[in-house]
């Protein structure tokens, strides 16, 4: 992952279902003193899922309820957290890391793991969902393991980012790279709605992605002391726009923006945030693209949600329509990394969430990013 420039703000909207915040939560039952005051839908709850009940006990299917934390402790078995470290190293790792930059995901991270008991269970939560998705036929079995592993974990990473300690960042940034993982994993197991539009009244993955960033830019100076060095390079390259082969289809939503914006007697600062931050995913798509190879697509997915302001992010809650369009181009991204097992399926099912909201007069604008194939 790398550093690009942004003219967004870095601020977060608030919430407790950020990696930055979670320090602020006090964890009470069933909501948290920080989501009463601003009157929101804890999601503390929705960080900390419990093991899945049977199919029985959810009336046929799994459960789609906000799930809550059962302390519930891992089997003692050691063939299975043997067999999950394998499928990690054999398969798991592969799909987090690229090439030339594996030693991160393969060798790093699982060695940070070995000093910090939650990082490997965050560790084996992973895995264990890969690995449902290889072998469905043990599907309940490992999710239920992933779930308490999981539960498991994110005590003491809450208590490590309460304490700010850089001593422990490396590990602490490790597992928030797994936190986006296993949520888009669990939310397709059991079928939770976190993969439409993002919203103030239900947890959203795109806002766990926000506060990863947030906690790479706090925290940069001291992960680049650490194992991940080799990994953060800051670059002032110049960006092309034109590189993306796409650009022309964003380009031109833009331009036509920039017009109406122009023309307006008023000026209109919905509009020109929509302006702006469709600027910035442009410049976010065409990295891959680079001739330096800045950013590869999954860093791509990653960091334009931590680039995004706090008010772009109001007018998506509010429905504006210029705002879901942009997040609707930025859907093609997500579906060019469909490959990927955990985002299979998010950018086609949050384009479907954005066309019903939208009214049949905004549906054409949308169009390309509907037609684009998954790859």
């Amino acid at each position: 992952m790398q550093e690009s420039e942004s003219e967004g703000s870095s601020q977060m909207i608030p919430t407790c279902c950020t990696i930055s915040d979670l320090h602020q939560c006090d964890e009470r039952k069933p909501t948290c003193s920080g989501c009463q005051r601003q009157d929101l839908k804890c999601s503390f709850e929705f960080l900390t899922p419990s093991v899945p009940r049977t199919r029985h006990e959810a009336s046929g299917s799994w459960p789609t309820r906000d799930i809550c934390l059962r302390a519930n402790p891992l089997p003692s078995s050691n063939a299975k957290t043997l067999e999950l470290l394998h499928h990690y190293n054999q398969r798991t790792s592969t799909t987090l890391g690229r090439a030339g930059k594996m030693d991160l995901w393969l060798i790093i991270i699982p060695r940070i793991a070995l000093s910090h008991e939650f990082l490997m269970h965050g560790l084996l939560a992973v895995s264990a969902l890969h690995l449902s998705t290889v072998q469905p036929a043990r599907k309940e079995e490992l999710v239920t393991f992933a779930s308490r592993s999981e539960s498991l974990a994110l005590p003491t990473f809450r208590e490590l980012i309460k304490r700010k300690d850089t001593e422990d960042i490396s590990a602490v940034f490790a597992f928030a790279g797994f936190v986006i993982p296993y949520m888009l994993a669990v939310s397709g197991v059991l079928e939770i709605a976190t993969m439409g539009i993002p919203c103030l009244e239900k947890p959203h993955w795109f806002m766990m992605a926000r506060g990863l960033i947030d906690l790479l830019r706090e925290n940069w100076s001291a992960l680049e002391q650490g194992p991940f060095a080799s990994v953060l390079i800051s670059t002032s390259l110049p960006i092309e726009k034109s590189w993306n082969p796409d650009d022309a289809h964003l380009a031109e939503i833009q331009t036509k923006w920039g017009k109406e914006s122009s023309a307006n007697e008023v000026v209109d600062k919905g509009l020109d945030e929509c302006i702006n931050t469709m600027d910035q995913l442009r410049r976010v798509c065409c990295l891959q693209y680079a001739p330096y190879q800045n950013l590869t697509i999954m860093s791509s997915v990653y960091f334009w949600p931590g680039m995004v302001s706090s008010e772009y992010m109001k007018l998506v809650y509010e429905r504006r329509p210029e705002a879901l369009v942009v997040l609707a181009m930025y859907c093609v991204l997500l579906k060019q990394a469909d490959w990927v097992w955990f985002l299979r399926g998010v950018g086609v099912k949050m384009l479907v969430a954005i066309e019903e909201e939208l009214d049949t007069d905004w549906k054409p604008w949308i169009q390309w990013a509907l037609e684009q194939p998954c790859r």
